[in-house]
């Protein structure tokens, strides 16, 4: 579904529904412990046509997605390991 069909179903312009989209996950991901996390997997996958590619890490024993980030080089990698 595409931003604008979303601003329709709530009745709000999408520049007031992403900040508070923002808050929210910030605070959730604040809250998240992934010191028990012993393996991890990465996929890449294609956001769209062309090369936008978005790598999704994941906790192999949980099944549980830890991050999502655009992109597919090693920069994506190195962020990756810094935050986490």
């Amino acid at each position: 579904m595409k931003r604008g069909k979303k601003t329709l179903l709530v009745g709000e312009h999408d520049t007031r529904l992403w900040p508070v989209l923002h808050h929210y996950v910030d605070e959730a991901r604040s809250r998240e412990d992934y010191s028990d996390v012993d393996k991890v997997g990465c996929v890449e996958t294609l956001r769209r046509r062309g090369h936008e590619y978005v790598s999704i890490f994941m906790d192999m024993d949980k099944r549980k997605v830890i991050s999502v980030a655009e992109g597919k080089d090693h920069e994506v990698l190195d962020d990756f390991k810094q935050i986490y």
